[in-house]
């Protein structure tokens, strides 16, 4: 008998350039036993590799360099038309400036702000792929809510 599609692990496609970011959040989403994560630092090598009708969901950071992520969401949109995607953004300013001017369509519910805990992020990531119908037994399946996801890079 087939599971329930809800219960099934959801294919997350994850761009941010800072490589300590992606290997984090891969792993607080992976453990969930709630999703498999393609991570990718460099924008261009996603879209490269980007697969239409396959990732439930497309985690973007905004600030990156060679291409924003609101250039690769135009780029992902070609390609897959119906892609679901979420912005992450560590500036909340350059979200509002860049927003308004270019995407002042996109949805606010659209833009996650970093940091955030894992617990939170886990949540919003399910709002996202089910709307209001959070899965049964997520909360069990999160890590610590004490557990925060660092977003920041030591910089020599």
């Amino acid at each position: 008998m087939p599971g329930n599609k809800m219960s099934m692990p959801k294919n997350i496609l994850f761009i941010d350039d800072e490589k300590d970011i992606t290997f984090t959040i891969k792993i607080i989403l992976e453990q969930t036993g709630l999703f498999f994560v393609d991570s990718f630092n460099d924008p261009d090598l996603a879209l490269k590799r980007f697969k239409p009708n396959f990732y439930t969901l497309v985690l973007i950071d905004i600030m990156m360099p060679k291409m924003n992520g609101f250039e690769l969401y135009e780029q992902l949109k070609k390609i897959d038309p119906d892609v679901k995607v979420c912005f992450l953004t560590a500036s909340e300013e350059y979200h509002h400036k860049v927003r308004e001017v270019k995407h002042c369509a996109l949805n606010e519910d659209l833009f996650l702000q970093k940091p955030i805990s894992n617990e939170n992020l886990v949540r919003e990531i399910d709002k996202k792929i089910y709307g209001s119908r959070i899965r049964p037994n997520t909360k069990q399946k999160l890590l610590k809510e004490k557990e925060i996801v660092a977003f920041t890079v030591l910089k020599p």
